[in-house]
């Protein structure tokens, strides 16, 4: 905690210092050449980075010489905070989570986005179409300092995928509720008996996963059932979860490494016919069948389907987990000691038009895409989902249809999805299914006083709830300890979280209506 509070300290001085000093971003005329830094991740890149799209285009539209940092995500997100504190930041990072965008921002390491609109019509048009967004983007200060993805592309995580072709020789039908469910997973252990049943590739963070059914988390969140933020572990359908997921352990139908296992784990037993019922983003149905598929091929009856979300008790509703479609995690931050702003902020608006995006998301057509149909795509050497004997990435080689590049991802093309998965996304579309975005894109602002007690609080609490959730899973506490269990919980700082994100999500309402 004291170097947290030290580091903001020499965040603030330093920046003090570089903005009394006037590095505020003098224009200067775009017949001279422009020099910028960018920080970004590494998307498995090759040394020479000079041929990527963004380079080309930004020398090509507007005279920038742009040079190109890559860093691993951990290292990435590790070095923000020290760049920032040492008044270091390069003039573009990519992507820069919103946490950070308004505590940098908020004390001067960012270009105020919000101040540029005016030049920037493509990207301010996208922005401004969505209410909850846009507010949940500004800072303390009311400004905004996130450059977020735009995705036209919408697709969910965290699907119910079950092996249909046991569920079948059960006799029984597809489950439609965690209740059907535990029963289907039952009959199919009696018939085969060395299955494990529920797996799991995302550790603890299934509670995030399955917590979307049962209209809970394992950490603050946005019940829009009672228009309030809550504390997930302390409402009726977190002990739902356990209670369900404790019966499933004890019929031998949840995986004994369910909270371990890694993703390469999970696929052997899923293409290895153990895994019964997981949840995972919907491609990825296709890709098992797939892989299944190539070790056995005279296996006709193995299928791995998606189904509609399972509905439980508490929340007697099917919903669906939507991935972000305005990505303000995997935003664009601009320091504020670049140089000529506002020529920066031209490029930047130039990757949300129709020729920007595209040659972000496709390159040239001849070159990297054709098109059939109206609708483009790849080229047969590069190697993509439903090309995968193709020679070339392009993202490696050039950053093209890279997430840290691209601003607006349109769906202007052949879909990338595997065989039934487009299908499934049209029928979540037609039959009513709710589509959730994490808290309703609904994102709080804190002070830095309420950020350091956040962080004091979930420090211990996050892994006393953890153990103590696992343990009532595998039985090895009672659930008749549950109430004293949420009682500890509340004592332990629930409470005091819920009163702070109160008085967030009440400064979020008031701004909302300003917007």
């Amino acid at each position: 905690m004291k170097g947290k509070k030290l580091l903001a300290g020499a965040l603030i001085l330093s920046l003090s210092a570089g903005i009394l000093g006037g590095c505020t971003g003098k224009e200067g005329a775009e017949n001279e050449t422009l020099k910028l830094e960018m920080m970004v991740c590494n998307d498995g890149g090759d040394n020479d980075i000079s041929n990527y799209m963004i380079v080309k285009k930004f020398q090509e539209k507007f005279n920038i010489d742009l040079k190109l940092t890559q860093n691993s995500i951990n290292s990435h997100l590790e070095k923000l905070d020290l760049l920032a504190a040492a008044n270091e930041l390069p003039d573009i990072i990519s992507p820069l989570p919103e946490v950070q965008s308004k505590n940098f921002g908020s004390k001067g390491a960012l270009v105020p986005v919000d101040k540029y609109l005016d030049i920037m019509p493509d990207f301010k048009n996208y922005i401004e179409a969505d209410k909850v967004v846009y507010t949940s983007m500004l800072a303390n200060d009311g400004h905004f300092y996130s450059i977020p993805k735009i995705n036209l592309l919408p697709e969910y995580k965290w699907c119910s995928i079950i092996r249909s072709d046991l569920v079948e020789e059960t006799g029984k039908e597809m489950p439609t509720t965690m209740e059907e469910l535990i029963e289907v997973l039952s009959a199919i252990k009696e018939k085969h008996p060395n299955i494990v049943g529920v797996v799991n590739a995302d550790k603890m963070n299934f509670l995030q996963a399955y917590g979307v059914m049962y209209n809970t988390s394992r950490e603050m969140f946005y019940d829009n059932m009672q228009d309030k933020w809550v504390y997930g572990p302390t409402n009726d359908g977190y002990r739902e979860l356990i209670e369900d997921f404790h019966e499933m352990n004890q019929k031998g139908i949840l995986d004994k490494e369910f909270f371990t296992a890694s993703v390469e784990q999970w696929e052997e037993k899923v293409v290895g016919e153990t895994g019964v019922f997981t949840l995972y983003w919907v491609n990825r149905a296709g890709m098992e069948n797939e892989a299944h598929k190539a070790l056995h091929p005279n296996d006709t009856k193995f299928n791995l389907k998606l189904i509609k979300p399972l509905k439980t008790n508490y929340y007697p509703k099917q919903r669906i987990n939507k991935s972000q479609e305005i990505g303000t995690y995997s935003a664009f931050g601009v320091s504020s000691k670049v140089k000529d702003v506002q020529r920066v902020m031209k490029a930047i608006n130039y990757l949300y038009t129709d020729e920007g995006a595209n040659a972000l998301q496709w390159g040239e057509e001849g070159v990297h895409y054709t098109v059939e149909d109206g609708r483009k795509k790849f080229m047969d050497y590069v190697k993509i989902s439903y090309n995968p004997n193709g020679t070339e990435s392009l993202t490696a080689t050039q950053g093209i249809n890279s997430q840290h590049f691209m601003r607006l991802m349109k769906n202007d093309g052949i879909s990338t999805l595997y065989p039934g998965a487009q299908e499934y996304m049209q029928e979540i579309k037609d039959s009513g299914v709710e589509e959730y975005e994490n808290n309703y894109k609904i994102q709080l602002t804190f002070t830095e006083e309420e950020e350091d007690q956040i962080r004091v609080i979930t420090t211990n609490l996050e892994t006393f709830v953890e153990e103590n959730t696992i343990n009532f899973i595998i039985g090895t506490k009672p659930m008749s300890e549950y109430d004293s269990f949420i009682q500890n919980v509340k004592a332990s700082g629930a409470e005091q979280l819920e009163q702070i994100y109160a008085e967030a999500y009440k400064r979020y309402l008031d701004l909302a209506k300003g917007v």
